[in-house]
């Protein structure tokens, strides 16, 4: 069974009824008002001009040795780009558990362990956090991808 709600979704067959996660939908709705990333020259990948969003912190993401077509997503990730964070309550091994999702809503990996208190807190407390690529330093099976983590401030 699946984790992300963006999986449980498709699973279900309602991602092809229209049916979106919160952060798309707030995503939409940016794009929509204009004050949302623009695509950048990445065909598919979002660039977020961060605005009056707060960084929160400056950390890797965990897991990028599991991810499914790793190289697919690599070659089309680029420092800038916009990651959503998704929240995954239903993990067993960390109740506090955000998945980074790439601009086409693919798996990228985790927010670690030891970063994941504040963020997820704040998730769940309504707020809209989401990540920019800072850098991207492959490995022989790997990668580091660095990214900032931004509250999105809202007036």
């Amino acid at each position: 069974m699946s984790g992300s709600l963006i999986d449980k979704l498709e699973e279900l067959g309602l991602a092809e009824q229209g049916v979106v996660t919160p952060s798309q939908k707030m995503f939409a709705a940016m794009r929509l008002a204009g004050t949302s990333p623009a695509t950048n020259e990445h065909e598919g990948n979002s660039e977020r001009s961060v605005g009056n969003a707060i960084p929160m912190l400056t950390t890797m993401v965990a897991g990028t040795a599991n991810i499914e077509d790793y190289r697919r997503i690599l070659d089309e990730l680029h420092p800038s780009d916009t990651l959503e964070l998704v929240r995954d309550t239903s993990n067993e091994h960390d109740a506090r558990t955000v998945l980074i999702l790439d601009g086409k809503g693919r798996k990228l990996g985790f927010l670690p362990h030891g970063d994941n208190e504040a963020v997820s807190s704040l998730m769940d407390a309504g707020k809209h956090l989401f990540a920019q690529v800072s850098n991207i330093d492959e490995k022989h099976h790997w990668a580091e991808v660095a990214i900032t983590v931004f509250l999105q401030d809202t007036p």
